[in-house]
C-alpha cells in the first residue's frame, strides 16, 4: 500500500483547493502551494485540523507527515 502523506489525505477531503481555501479563509495561491509542496505551515494546522474534522467527524493522528495506522 503506498504511503499517502496527511497533506494529501487532508486535500482529498474538499472536492477541490478552491473549496478549501474558501472554507479556510486562505488565499487560493496559498492553499495550491500547500498541495503544491505537500506541506502546510505550522501556524495553519490548528484551523486546518478543526476544518478537516467538522468536514468529515474524524479526527488524524498526526505524525511526522503521515497518517498514524
Amino acid at each position: 500500500m503506498k504511503d499517502v502523506s496527511v497533506v494529501q489525505h487532508i486535500f482529498a477531503a474538499w472536492p477541490n483547493t478552491a473549496v478549501m481555501a474558501r472554507e479556510l479563509a486562505v488565499d487560493y495561491f496559498t492553499c495550491f502551494q500547500w498541495k503544491r509542496r505537500d506541506t502546510i505551515p505550522g501556524r495553519h494546522w490548528p484551523r486546518v485540523l478543526a476544518a478537516y474534522q467538522t468536514k468529515t467527524g474524524q479526527s488524524l493522528d498526526v505524525e511526522e507527515n503521515r497518517l498514524s495506522a
